[in-house]
């Protein structure tokens, strides 16, 4: 409750700077997946990689738009906040974590031109979905992740069980669309709705 009411009275420079914070720690989240990916070739090992994100973003005590949604609403429930206060943070939040995000993806490309090729396959494992529904779905799974690992380490004050918290959280909000789409793939294969020419021609393209 608390957190909630300092979160909705932030200054409006301390509001934009821990959002944009955000943004550039999930970004160390996704340079460390890039890196792990390509040297290891594991979405497994990639997905834990993330988590290095979320746990800066949790030590940091960045705003994360999609973080701890529900702590600013139970502030105003209980009478420490306003209605437009919720509108304030969640705004700025969202605005300054792509600004962030935006500013550090650019950085990471610039930086590492040997990883393009990863970064470029990485983004379209997310982009190709099925459908709307499959790709909303799976975006309703990953903020259900990140919202129930929030509350547990809000039951720990442990910095190791916190660490294994994000690192598995990583894991799941990041290799749960490899993994379906994996399983799509060789559905597809078995069905003989996909040949390996067409497979490893999508891959060089």
């Amino acid at each position: 409750m608390a957190e909630g009411a300092e979160r909705l009275n932030r200054k409006w420079p301390e509001l934009i700077i821990t959002g944009l914070f955000g943004g550039i720690d999930v970004g160390l989240g996704i340079l460390a997946m890039v890196l792990v990916k390509q040297a290891t070739d594991s979405d497994i090992l990639a997905g834990m990689a993330f988590g290095v994100g979320l746990l800066a973003l949790k030590l940091a005590h960045s705003e994360l738009f999609t973080e701890e949604f529900l702590l600013p609403l139970n502030a105003v429930i209980a009478g420490q906040g306003t209605w437009w206060q919720v509108v304030r943070l969640w705004a700025v939040s969202l605005v300054t974590n792509l600004a962030g995000g935006l500013a550090f993806a650019w950085l990471i490309v610039v930086s590492l031109p040997g990883y393009h090729d990863t970064i470029i396959g990485t983004a379209h494992k997310y982009l190709d979905q099925d459908s709307l529904p499959v790709m909303i779905g799976l975006s309703l799974l990953a903020g259900a992740t990140i919202t129930l690992s929030t509350r547990m380490q809000q039951g720990t004050s442990n910095d190791v069980v916190t660490a294994l918290v994000c690192l598995v959280s990583g894991l799941l909000v990041i290799a749960l669309p490899r993994v379906i789409r994996t399983w799509r793939i060789l559905g597809a294969l078995r069905r003989d709705e996909l040949t390996l020419e067409q497979l490893e021609e999508q891959a060089e393209g």
